[in-house]
C-alpha cells in the first residue's frame, strides 16, 4: 500500500511540472518544486520497492534483457499510436474541402455517387 502512496506524488509531481512549465516558465520555483517532489518521491519509491518482500513492480525483472526490450517496444508502440491519433487526426480533419483526403472525412459524402 505504501508503494502506491509513494507513486502518486512521483507521477503527479512530474506531470504537474511538465503541464504548467509552459505557463509558469521552466525555471519557476513551482515547476522546479514539482519536479523535485516527483524525482525524490520516485527515488524513495524505487528504494521501497527493492526492500519490501512483495513489491508492486518487481524491479529485479528488469535485469533480463528480454523484459526490458519488450517493455521499451510496448512503450514505443503506445506512444506512436497515441501520437498519431492525437496529432494526425486534427491535421487531416482541418484540410480544405478541395484536398482529396478531406472529402473522405465528411460523413455527408459517404455513399453518395456523382
Amino acid at each position: 500500500m505504501l508503494g502506491g502512496v509513494l507513486l502518486v506524488p512521483a507521477c503527479g509531481g512530474l506531470l504537474i511540472g511538465a503541464s504548467f512549465a509552459e505557463d509558469w516558465g521552466w525555471t519557476d520555483v513551482r515547476v522546479l518544486g514539482a519536479f523535485a517532489i516527483g524525482v525524490v518521491s520516485f527515488a524513495v519509491w524505487v528504494w521501497r520497492e527493492r526492500v519490501v518482500p512483495e513489491p508492486m513492480i518487481n524491479l529485479r525483472l528488469f535485469r533480463h534483457r528480454k523484459i526490458v526490450l519488450t517493455t521499451v517496444a510496448t512503450l514505443a508502440v503506445g506512444v506512436g499510436l497515441m501520437g498519431t491519433t492525437s496529432l494526425l487526426g486534427p491535421v487531416v480533419l482541418q484540410l480544405p474541402a478541395s484536398a482529396p483526403s478531406a472529402s473522405a472525412c465528411r460523413p455527408a459524402r459517404q455513399g453518395r455517387r456523382r
